[in-house]
């Protein structure tokens, strides 16, 4: 019955959503009940969404450990989901640097670092890094290729 009734789901679900793709959907399921039944690890669960999911979730770890109530962050990088798992906002209105790609979205952001100054700066790899004014920020660390800065003053 149950086999029937999963059938039967899964027929309505394709019929109302024909754009969907039957073996993604699959593959997603498959991900989650090899995670849950202890079969994939929690690292090797995250990477099936992206190879940088698992960095992206250590850096957000790492800096859940190390922010107070009212810190924020700055991410020069493509992974917003650091901003959701840390619970904070960015500074600005760009939350991802392939949307700072003019001098006018490039100069807003950094009068919003200048003005909300963020504790910690984050640094993704592989994206050019423009002339930030980061003078105030010193190393803190590295988690896989991702630095990490924090305010001095």
């Amino acid at each position: 019955l149950y086999i029937l009734l999963i059938v039967f789901s899964l027929f309505i679900t394709y019929s109302v959503f024909p754009l969907m793709n039957p073996g993604k959907i699959a593959a997603y399921y498959t991900n989650f009940l090899s995670y849950v039944s202890g079969n994939k690890s929690t690292t090797d669960y995250y990477a099936f969404f992206d190879k940088d999911v698992p960095e992206d979730y250590e850096v957000a770890a790492f800096l859940n450990l190390h922010l107070k109530k009212n810190d924020s962050i700055f991410l020069w990088g493509n992974s917003a989901q650091i901003y959701t798992l840390t619970n904070t906002l960015p500074p600005g209105r760009y939350a991802v640097a392939y949307h700072i790609n003019s001098e006018a979205a490039f100069s807003e952001t950094q009068e919003a670092i200048d003005l909300k100054k963020p504790r910690y700066i984050v640094i993704q790899p592989g994206i050019a890094l423009p002339q930030l004014h980061l003078s105030a920020y010193s190393y803190l660390a590295t988690i896989g290729a991702t630095d990490i800065y924090e305010r001095t003053y």
